[in-house]
């Protein structure tokens, strides 16, 4: 299923999180934070799930910030698109032997 998550900044400076048109998230301007819980249920995963971010701010508000949350979906999204793509999959496994397994620290 195609799922897009929108981020809009509003007047008020606060951050609307959207996927499909669906509010599912707003961070206030007080509290600039998000938990990896709240980015689970947001995403809200299933296999199959394809996804696409989008951002609107107008230049009164803080571009940086929606910037900033725009890139952190941008990216746990592009990990999800690609393991749903097989041979994205296998490129991953085929990279597992670039791992230093002394460089652990435990």
């Amino acid at each position: 299923m195609e799922k897009t998550i929108n981020l809009i900044m509003k007047n008020d400076k606060s951050l609307y999180i959207y996927v499909n048109d669906e509010e599912k998230c707003v961070i206030p301007n007080t509290n600039r934070s998000i938990t990896a819980e709240k980015i689970y249920d947001i995403i809200n995963f299933t296999k199959g799930d394809h996804y696409a971010v989008t951002d609107k701010c107008d230049d009164r508000n803080d571009k940086q910030v929606v910037e900033f949350f725009a890139n952190l979906f941008r990216d746990i999204t592009g990990k999800i698109n690609q393991l749903n793509n097989p041979n994205a999959v296998a490129d991953v496994v085929d990279n597992s032997d670039d791992i230093d397994f002394d460089d652990i620290p435990f």
